[in-house]
């Protein structure tokens, strides 16, 4: 919620934790280490908000997971969380 409407938005997912990484494409530095991207970029809508909705990895151990949306120079804070089988 809260991004800036009307524009692509990207998802990112870290699992080595918090670390600011700087990403140059999109002119931002984000708070998540290694971070790579969870799916294509979507766009928002008039209100700036976006939900996704991902199928569960298969996993057979707790996973930690960080998440952080992506604009270009605007970023949301990060979202720590973890899988469990």
């Amino acid at each position: 919620t809260q991004a800036i409407p009307n524009e692509q938005l990207w998802l990112l997912y870290s699992i080595d934790g918090l670390r600011q990484t700087f990403i140059r494409q999109l002119n931002v530095v984000v708070d998540i280490a290694n971070p790579k991207l969870v799916v294509n970029p979507r766009k928002t809508d008039t209100n700036g908000n976006l939900q996704f909705i991902l199928p569960m990895p298969q996993i057979q151990f707790p996973l930690d997971l960080w998440f952080q949306a992506v604009q270009h120079s605007n970023i949301t804070n990060f979202v720590p969380t973890q899988l469990i089988p």
